[in-house]
This record gives structure tokens, sequence and C-alpha cells, in this order.
């Protein structure tokens, strides 16, 4: 349960439980979401599917108010709400209880209830769990302010550097790099504020992905000026 990504730990726990719980079994993981503005850490969002596998693994990403499944909500939600493990038809749920209240929800497919001794496995397992994806968030959090700007959500100057690294040490020859600076953005600044100034920021960023597409990385990489490296065929001046 060390794994530093939030994926990466959910496919451990799920393998755990399975192997607790003694069958093989689909499971999902759900957690809420982050609330933005926070200044520390608070997940008291909707909730989110963070983690699953077999057949539930291309679901992951989607909301809980989203799932077409009707049997999965309201076991999310009754486990959230009450913070006990419970089963019903078909379902098995058991809450990851924090301290702090960032539960998560770990729900297996069972048809039948598991016997005394897996449920204090479990017990153990949701505890130690609770604590590792607390870790793995706090890891990402960290992980995002130091390779990601901010204000836009590029990559920042940092991130931007070492793709570029990368490229270079594979040895490839065929990618271009460019710099997109922002005419008179001090005076914007100065001039209209900085609220102004950061939406005209945001804005470039949208645009630079979008007419660029994903094969094309955007960053930014001073106040006012981004950075954008990809293959030479994607990178038309006139696009820019």
């Amino acid at each position: 349960l060390s794994r530093r990504t939030l994926g990466g730990f959910c496919e451990s726990l799920l393998a755990s439980a399975c192997e607790l719980v003694g069958r093989r079994c689909d499971g999902m993981v759900w957690a809420r979401d982050p609330v933005e503005g926070a200044d520390a850490p608070s997940f008291a969002g909707r909730h989110r599917l963070v983690g699953a596998s077999g057949a539930y693994a291309p679901l992951i990403g989607t909301e809980l108010d989203a799932l077409t499944d009707a049997r999965i909500e309201p076991v999310v939600r009754e486990a959230a709400a009450t913070r006990v493990h419970l089963h019903r038809p078909g379902l098995a749920a058991f809450v990851m209880r924090h301290p702090t209240g960032n539960d998560a929800v770990l729900v297996l497919d069972m048809p039948e209830a598991i016997g005394r001794i897996e449920s204090g496995l479990m017990d153990l397992l949701c505890a130690s769990a609770a604590v590792g994806l607390d870790n793995v968030r706090l890891f990402q959090r960290l992980h995002d302010h130091a390779y990601f700007d901010q204000l836009t959500g590029l990559a920042n100057r940092m991130r931007f550097v070492d793709l570029v690294d990368d490229r270079i040490d594979d040895g490839r020859g065929d990618w271009v790099l460019g710099i997109v600076d922002i005419d008179h953005f001090s005076e914007i600044n100065d001039g209209l504020g900085h609220e102004v100034g950061d939406n005209l920021l945001k804005a470039i960023a949208r645009r630079l992905t979008g007419a660029l597409g994903p094969a094309v990385t955007v960053a930014r990489v001073a106040g006012d000026a981004f950075g954008v490296f990809g293959p030479g065929p994607a990178m038309d001046p006139d696009r820019l």
C-alpha cells in the first residue's frame, strides 16, 4: 500500500482485499473530490471512482451521480454516511475511516457476506488503507505543486525542462521547441488588474492546448511566457 500514485495504490488495495476475503472479485474505490481553494487538503466534494478492477475499470473517474448501475450509489452513500461496513445483495462495502473525516469506500462484488475472521482482516486493511490513501493524496498534492502551474494547470518550467531533456536523451531530432510570449502583459496587469491578467493567462493556455492538440506539450515557463514542445508536423507556425 505504499505506492505513490492513486491508481497504483487502489490497484494494490483491491488485490489485497480479494486475497483477504478469499475470492476473486471486481472492485471499486470511491473517494470524495478535494474542495478547491482550501488551505489544507479537504476532501468534502462529490464522490468519484478513483480506482477499480475488472468490469469497473473503464469507469475510473466517474462521479457517483453519473453511474448507470443503480445498485452501487445507495450502497456507497449509506456506507459513507454511517461509516460502517455493510453488505447488500451482490455488493459489500468497506469504509476506510480517517480521523479527519476524509473517508473512502471500498466496494466488492460479493454474492455472500464474508465470515467473522475475514471481516476482522478487512477492518485491519481498511485502517491501514485510510492512512495510505491520505499519504498518497498528500504526495500527489506536493507533486502537483512542484511540477504544475497552479493558475493554468499546465506543466511548469521544471516539468517542461524535464520533458525536453527526456526527449533529447531519446536521441530524436524531429521535435520542435518554441516560446510564446505575451506582448505588453505587464501593462495589462498594471492597467486592468491582476484578475484580468490571470484570466488572460488561463484563456491563452486553453487556446494553445486546444489548437495544438494532445501531441504537443504546453507549459507556462515564466510569468508571461509559454513553452510549446512537440513533433515537427504538429508545430505549425501558422497554428501558433
